[in-house]
């Protein structure tokens, strides 16, 4: 599963959960690589523990919302370890409108954040 949080601060949590990612239950830093389509990939670091990777975004921020337009726009997320060697694939298909959703959600749950949306 892919997912996408915001907490009450602004930040933004993105999740990789699957059972193919076999991972002890300590938590360490990871670098894996993230492909959206046809699009360059992403080189990022995270933690790591059983079956999740986690990468924590502060916004405003640019790659954020890069990486949202991304997914709004294509089908396939493959996930990669740093090697280079698929870890597994998820479909997006849905995606844009959950976002938009999500945004909507947002707008009402957090109106005192100020800073940029990068689901804009």
């Amino acid at each position: 599963m892919f997912s996408l949080f915001a907490w009450d601060d602004g930040d933004y949590i993105i999740c990789f959960t699957h059972e193919d990612c076999q991972f002890d239950g300590e938590t360490v830093e990871q670098e894996f690589v993230v492909a959206i389509g046809g699009c360059r990939p992403w080189d990022i670091s995270g933690e790591k523990w059983n079956d999740v990777l986690q990468l924590i975004v502060t916004p405003p921020s640019d790659p954020l919302t890069r990486f949202i337009n991304e997914v709004r726009a294509d089908n396939i997320l493959c996930l990669r370890n740093d090697k280079g060697q698929e870890i597994t694939r998820f479909s997006l298909k849905g995606s844009a409108a959950t976002l938009n959703q999500h945004q909507s959600c947002e707008i009402l749950i957090l109106p005192s954040v100020s800073r940029s949306d990068p689901l804009k």
